[in-house]
């Protein structure tokens, strides 16, 4: 993790110990100041009072999904939930109340490997997976899938590789 300094213009490696082999893919700041890391050994976040990492496990939570712990990408929708993108499908986790829910391809989930997220202005998740695109509904906990029938060239979809513009179109890196 490394700290820049803007009126210095310089750049240091922060925390070293207590961060040592956390591949961060995605970060998110919480309303308490908190900044949310997504990593290859899960979700951890850094507290400034302490100054130090504190590591979320959700292995508790989903014993069977030890691979849960490589997330690829944050969203927080709201003040105290925070969206996974990760290897085993759509997390969920609540802040306040240090609770995980996890959404798969049985949940109507369109692939498992959630790549990239986009949260939309009225609280949708777009997910691009290694199967297609989903449209998830947190309020009615419903996908809405779209495929090759659907007009979608590509379904597979990299890791970090969504954008969207200005005028909301939204673009995403797949192999075609």
């Amino acid at each position: 993790l490394f700290n820049y300094n803007c009126r210095l213009d310089a750049a240091s490696l922060a925390l070293q110990k207590s961060y040592k082999s956390h591949a961060t893919s995605d970060a998110v700041r919480d309303e308490k100041g908190r900044l949310w890391m997504a990593t290859d050994k899960g979700l951890c976040y850094y507290d400034a009072q302490v100054d130090s990492i504190i590591r979320i496990d959700v292995a508790p939570t989903f014993p069977q999904h030890q691979k849960m712990r490589m997330i690829f990408d944050l969203e927080m929708i709201n003040r105290d939930e925070i969206w996974l993108g990760s290897m085993r499908g759509l997390g969920r986790y609540h802040t306040e109340e240090n609770t995980f829910s996890l959404y798969r391809e049985e949940d109507g989930l369109v692939g498992n490997q959630v790549h990239y997220m986009l949260s939309t202005s009225d609280g949708k998740l777009w997910l691009a997976t290694r199967k297609g695109l989903s449209l998830f509904d947190p309020e009615t906990e419903r996908f809405h899938n779209f495929g090759q029938e659907d007009g979608i060239v590509n379904t597979f979809f990299h890791r970090r590789s969504g954008y969207q513009d200005s005028a909301g179109k939204i673009y995403l890196g797949g192999d075609q």
